[in-house]
């Protein structure tokens, strides 16, 4: 049991001089006598407690010494912290530069609608006309259609005379 003990003793001194503890006489150090364990299990559980602490010691250790905050974080926020105490304290510069923006966003809604309108009246136009012209294009089509016709009846009353001329001039050849 002993030699147990003195092992486990050599092991743990191993491990936190490795790992940087200056408290190691302290540590290995029992303000008791050295303990006489009846058991191996006593034993056992006796150095499983004294590893689950030394983890959590060293996870602590770890903690302490790691960064919690990224720099670029902290530095931004002093940044921020900067501007915020640049505004201006007297509020009639801040209420003279809000009605500066209402204006300008005013103006700028309103260029924006006059654009629309714009936009919108040309397409409207755009339509109109080409409304008028497909109109025009259909009474050419529609006049001329009707010349045509006009034109084909023409020949046919001047064929009709004809024939008819034909067929008396026929029929007086045969009389005679």
């Amino acid at each position: 049991r002993e030699l147990l003990s003195n092992w486990a003793k050599s092991k743990l001194q191993l491990q936190l001089t490795s790992d940087g503890e200056a408290e190691v006489g302290s540590v290995l150090e029992n303000p008791t006598a050295p303990l006489k364990y009846k058991r191996f299990d006593d034993l056992y559980s006796y150095l499983e407690h004294e590893l689950e602490s030394s983890s959590v010691q060293e996870y602590l250790q770890h903690l302490l010494h790691s960064e919690a905050v990224n720099c670029g974080i902290v530095e931004n926020l002093r940044l921020e912290d900067i501007k915020g105490k640049q505004k201006p304290a007297d509020p009639r510069i801040t209420m003279e530069l809000r009605h500066k923006q209402v204006k300008e966003n005013r103006l700028r809604r309103q260029k924006a609608l006059e654009l629309q309108r714009q936009e919108k009246a040309l397409r409207k136009a755009i339509l109109c006309e080409a409304k008028l012209q497909i109109q025009e294009e259909d009474r050419r089509k529609a006049l001329k259609a009707k010349k045509e016709e006009e034109e084909i009846r023409r020949e046919m009353v001047k064929l009709r005379k004809e024939m008819a001329e034909k067929r008396q001039t026929m029929a007086e050849a045969w009389r005679m």
